[in-house]
């Protein structure tokens, strides 16, 4: 019986002290805009609050010294935590004008007299399709449809289709381009079928992430009147 006993109270204090998981948040932020890292817990005493981005300390939180610090190297200029609120069990990292270079993955560790928390945040930027710029031009003999967008993360997917459908292969060139800002532009471009007059071409652009899906569509008329552009 003793031995039981033994065994029993060793695997109730592993129980006691295994750190708290919580499942993966996935967050997906607007370029410039302000973004919150959720870290909640339960409260306790003596918190001490630990964030960290792609392994390296970014902030640390010692409630025992009222101590409060930043990585100057990681995003102190635009990152910050209430101290006031950790009391209430809310570690949430808050970053301001966040750009694309902010991805990645972030890991809240907090310990408390109630325990361990640990909290893994993956954060995505989005730069979103506001418009898409279709035009026409001629080149070297042969008149040329150009689908563009400027400034948007991460680069979307572009497909091009013609209405009626046509069994001639498109071929488009499409060019990305990436600025010292991370953010993108993009241009495509498709030289028409001279071989099928009175054709509507369609640009599609659909973003990366799946949140959108833009379509601008031109006709081919003597005017080349341009259709309206609409978001899906």
């Amino acid at each position: 019986m003793s031995v039981i006993f033994t065994w029993a109270c060793f695997l109730l204090w592993i129980s006691s002290s295994t750190a708290e998981n919580t499942p993966d948040v996935v967050v997906t932020c607007f370029n410039s805009e302000d973004c919150a890292l959720p870290c909640t817990f339960q409260p306790g005493r003596n918190e001490t609050v630990e964030w960290f981005r792609q392994d390296a300390l970014l902030y640390r939180f010692d409630r025992n010294s009222s101590k409060e610090s930043f990585n100057p190297d990681q995003l102190a200029e635009r990152a910050s935590i209430s101290p006031q609120q950790i009391s209430d069990g809310n570690a949430t990292l808050i970053l301001r004008r966040s750009d694309p270079k902010d991805r990645g993955t972030y890991r809240c560790h907090v310990q408390t007299s109630e325990g361990r928390h640990k909290a893994k945040v993956i954060l995505k930027v989005e730069a979103p399709i506001r418009r898409l710029f279709l035009e026409q031009s001629r080149l070297s003999g042969y008149e040329e449809i150009k689908c563009s967008v400027q400034d948007v993360f991460p680069p979307p997917r572009v497909t091009w289709a013609t209405e009626p459908p046509t069994f001639e292969d498109l071929r488009p060139v499409t060019r990305m381009h990436a600025k010292p800002n991370g953010l993108y532009t993009v241009d495509s471009r498709l030289r028409k079928l001279k071989s099928q007059p009175d054709l509507i071409y369609i640009c599609k652009m659909t973003s990366s992430y799946g949140a959108s899906t833009w379509t601008t569509s031109l006709r081919e008329r003597d005017d080349w009147d341009k259709l309206l552009q609409q978001q899906q």
